[in-house]
């Protein structure tokens, strides 16, 4: 069996996924130096969009990582930092004493045995990386100034990290390795016979490296303590408790100190990572990548249509009936009944009508001080909402949040919950909304036409009756006066006077028309009712929009473009 393998793949293949210049067999990923600072741009912008209503403790761990990220961006990528970490007695400290080809960190049984990070260097330059790691400068060593470049030049570049023993008992080397793991490049867990399968490494450790395999090895050290079956049955078991642990691609192989087994082999993988540049930025692409997934669990894979332009009937509705647009509406179709009397009613009964007052200025919407400009106006005097009217307002409004709110998240549902505007208002933007509405009409061009037939029957009747009164006046005076003409083409049995015939046609014809003219009026009067029922709910709505709609499609737009910036 060979001595390195990736879990559920064979070792040439992993090979050829680190060495430049061999294809791989997985299939090509993004430009990391592309896609990591687009990643860092989408997250960036996704904790703006999201805010409050993003898990508040994966959105610090998401700013953590983006401003991580970017400062170890700024220290450039001519570094690849190697880590080895490992539990006491795993052996990691003389595994990284065999790669630097020199005895740098100490090796011993005594808990802990390694009690801070050590660091060996491949070149010049690595300060500034190694204080953001906060490697002691004691600890710091420059390959170059112990070697000649011959056999170092391939690692030039390289900066390898001896971690503290990630089970020691010093609460403090724990903190350090739980920071170290976080700006590494490339983990090399060091494991050993004895304790590979440590619950605590298992779980606190290798699962939270999920998404991480391409910058991960899992070593297991001290294989010259086994006979080859042990060896090859250990190792199975190790590969299958690191694809447990989320981590299929991650490389397992095996080393030996003592006999040397693994050691150029694990050199070579270094190497490679030096020699691609890129594993600063693959480390910051996963970590990016787990990220962005941590957060889209907290957004929903769809949110509900909500028809901030259309609007939701029922809530405009009930805003409405709070608004009082039945008897405003009423209003303006027994306005239009009055002032159609007014104009085609018969005249000798229009002054009835003057009698009534205009029902819309009863209801202060229409003054003629302003011309029928009703917003100068500060408060109609349309009924007050009743309590059941306020309340099917709020029933409709929470039967569109519960409709808003189906299937999302609870921190974005409450925020939908809470985006309507709630305030004491109600009614005076209720009331500007019909005090804003054109209640008024132009003149039907019919009611001019009726109207000067009107007049010529009108003067008809007058000229008759003041005729008949002068013949009334001369028979009193006993006045003679020649005949009447009479109305032509009538029965000679029924000769009429020309005064009387003038009488009669207007009196009655002005009946007659007024008749013809109101029949009219009824339908007319529901069609101008219902323009302006249509102009008040167009008035009513825009309330709903402003203090509802807008604002809960306001929450659900940054809830959809969360998801567009965490969706890879």
């Amino acid at each position: 069996m060979s001595g390195a393998t990736p879990t559920g793949q064979d070792a040439p293949a992993r090979r050829g996924r680190l060495r430049r210049g061999e294809r791989s067999s997985r299939p090509a990923e993004a430009d990391p130096a592309v896609e990591v600072p687009d990643l860092v741009s989408r997250i960036t912008e996704a904790l703006a969009v999201g805010g409050d209503r993003l898990d508040p403790d994966r959105a610090r761990a998401a700013q953590d990582e983006v401003d991580r990220t970017g400062a170890r961006a700024l220290l450039g990528t001519q570094h690849t930092v190697v880590a080895l970490a490992g539990a006491t007695g795993s052996g990691k400290s003389s595994l990284f004493n065999a790669v630097a080809g020199f005895t740098i960190s100490t090796v011993g049984v005594r808990r802990p045995t390694t009690s801070h990070p050590v660091a060996c260097v491949w070149g010049e330059g690595a300060d500034p990386l190694l204080d953001w790691l906060e490697v002691p400068s004691r600890y710091r060593t420059v390959h170059d100034s112990e070697l000649g470049r011959g056999r170092a030049a391939a690692l030039e570049g390289l900066v390898l990290l001896d971690m503290p023993d990630h089970d020691s008992r010093e609460t403090a080397h724990r903190v350090d390795v739980d920071r170290l793991v976080d700006r590494i490049d490339l983990i090399v867990w060091v494991v050993d016979p004895q304790k590979y399968a440590d619950e605590a490494l298992h779980a606190d450790y290798l699962k939270r490296l999920r998404g991480h395999d391409d910058v991960l090895l899992v070593v297991l050290n001290q294989v010259d303590r086994l006979t080859s079956e042990e060896r090859d049955v250990v190792l199975d078991d190790l590969r299958r408790l690191v694809r447990e642990d989320g981590l299929p691609r991650a490389t397992v192989m095996a080393t030996s100190t003592v006999t040397g087994e693994g050691v150029a082999e694990l050199r070579g993988l270094f190497t490679d990572a030096v020699a691609s540049r890129a594993m600063a930025l693959g480390r910051a692409r996963a970590a990016l990548r787990e990220t962005a997934a941590g957060l889209r669990r907290g957004v929903a894979d769809d949110e509900p249509g909500i028809d901030e332009v259309g609007g939701d009937p029922r809530l405009t509705e009930a805003l409405a009936g709070a608004a009082s647009v039945p008897a405003v509406v009423a209003a303006v179709e027994s306005g239009y009944r009055r002032d159609a009397g007014r104009h085609v009613g018969w005249p000798l009964t229009r002054w009835a009508g003057r009698l009534r007052r205009d029902p819309l200025k009863r209801l202060r919407l229409q003054d003629p001080q302003l011309g029928g400009d009703l917003t100068g106006l500060a408060r109609s005097s349309v009924p007050e909402p009743t309590r059941a009217q306020l309340a099917r307002v709020d029933l409709a409004e929470r039967q569109l949040l519960d409709i808003a709110t189906e299937g999302l998240p609870e921190r974005w549902a409450e925020s939908v919950r809470q985006a309507p505007v709630r305030t004491d208002d109600l009614r005076d933007a209720l009331d500007q909304a019909v005090l804003s509405t054109d209640l008024t009409f132009r003149r039907p061009a019919w009611w001019t036409v009726v109207g000067l037939l009107h007049v010529v029957l009108a003067a008809a009747a007058l000229l008759g009756l003041l005729g008949l009164l002068a013949l009334f006046v001369l028979d009193f005076l006993q006045v003679p006066y020649p005949d009447l003409p009479t109305v032509p083409g009538l029965p000679a049995w029924l000769p009429l006077p020309l005064p009387t015939a003038l009488t009669v046609v207007g009196l009655l014809g002005g009946a007659l028309l007024a008749v013809v003219a109101g029949s009219f009026v009824p339908g007319r009067a529901r069609a101008r009712a219902a323009t302006a029922q249509l102009r008040l709910e167009v008035a009513v709505g825009k309330v709903a929009r402003e203090r509802v709609l807008v604002p809960v499609a306001d929450v659900l737009a940054d809830h959809r473009r969360c998801r567009d910036l965490l969706t890879p």
